[in-house]
């Protein structure tokens, strides 16, 4: 390389700073459907999509552990009532009454369109006939009492068909009109979150505000709150996945910083060696930023491993100066053999470009 084809120190700088102010509004996420297929079939896309903002996708198991039974019970009803007023999830049930209101609601609205008796010849005289005979039969039955409040809106009975197709094979254990688990050990809650499970920032607040109800209204009592769910391990997942990678980096940098400090023995030589690597890391990160919108932490865990290669260059120039050379006399003579080492990386690792799975793509 002569003189004239090397950068100038501006022209570094210069981009330096633009990667630096790149990679400052990047986003770093732990969404695991990156490394599906690129071109996935109808039941990758439906798997993909469930994953990311599904009906189950977005639950939230809680349990409250420790204390009496009846306090565990009261805090049950105290922490659902307070979810449901934040307005931040679309269903709090823990089996009391006050969890079903919606659900009944939504049912009675729709009870001809979801009911698998609504058929045409029901409406027939005939079909009419029979409705009205098999409701003054339910109304004399011990359930009589209940069905009074709805048989003149739902005289075909609808609601009581609907109930019964929904009515689960298997109930919760229920104490002081709550569920609790089989052994009684704890109370048992299900939230479902209105944010989707791949806006992982949300579900974090989310699982916050969990907590921060749950410490009201458990103040003063012993009991413990347990959670589970596809967003609690999201959320734990993205915060462990960027602690690894920064644990990762930290120790790969300062392992290989103590070797060379070591062998060069000079702070301002070790500067020199490490700069290419930070340079590089920016770069890498702010040119995936660029392509693909973010960055995911197994791309920068991938990363820490090329720190060895990326500081091999400098030390290739370092060793192979002659003591009282300049070192530009020393880069002219080595620069052949740098650039066909540099050539050979990226011919190696750019083949992942062609992944069909854009996690891969990524980490290239």
């Amino acid at each position: 390389m002569t003189r004239a084809e090397r950068p100038t120190p501006g022209a570094w700088v210069a981009l330096l700073l633009g990667c630096i102010a790149q990679v400052a509004r990047t986003e770093f996420s732990t969404d695991l459907s990156a490394f599906l297929p690129r071109s996935p079939s109808a039941g990758d896309e439906l798997l993909v999509e469930q994953l990311r903002d599904g009906a189950v996708s977005r639950l939230v198991l809680l349990g409250v552990e420790g204390d009496s039974a009846e306090r565990r019970a009261q805090i049950s009803s105290r922490l659902a009532a307070s979810l449901r007023a934040s307005g931040r999830f679309a269903s709090v049930a823990n089996g009391d009454e006050a969890g079903l209101d919606k659900d009944r609601d939504v049912l009675w609205r729709y009870r001809y369109l979801l009911s698998p008796g609504v058929k045409p010849e029901r409406f027939s005289a005939a079909g009419l006939r029979e409705s009205l005979e098999e409701l003054l039969a339910q109304l004399a039955s011990p359930a009589g009492a209940l069905l009074q409040r709805v048989a003149a809106a739902d005289p075909g009975g609808e609601l009581i068909r609907l109930a019964e197709q929904l009515a689960p094979q298997a109930r919760p254990k229920l104490h002081a009109g709550v569920w609790f688990s089989a052994d009684g050990s704890r109370a048992v809650l299900l939230a479902q979150t209105l944010a989707a499970a791949s806006d992982i920032d949300s579900q974090k607040s989310a699982l916050e505000l969990v907590h921060a109800a749950f410490d009201q209204a458990a103040a003063g009592s012993e009991a413990r709150l347990l959670a589970t769910g596809p967003g609690v391990f999201s959320v734990a997942s993205r915060s462990r996945v960027r602690g690894d990678a920064l644990l990762l980096s930290l120790l790969a940098t300062a392992l290989i910083s103590a070797m060379l400090l070591a062998l060069y023995r000079s702070l301002r030589v070790l500067g020199l060696g490490l700069l290419p690597v930070a340079s590089g890391a920016l770069a890498g990160v702010a040119v995936v930023s660029l392509a693909f919108g973010d960055v995911h932490g197994i791309t920068l865990a991938f990363g820490v491993t090329l720190i060895g290669e990326a500081v091999d260059y400098a030390i290739y120039l370092f060793t192979q100066n002659a003591p009282g050379a300049p070192p530009g006399s020393t880069f002219e003579r080595l620069w052949p053999t740098l650039r066909l080492g540099m050539l050979t990386s990226i011919c190696g690792f750019s083949a992942m470009l062609f992944s069909d799975f854009t996690g891969l793509a990524r980490s290239a």
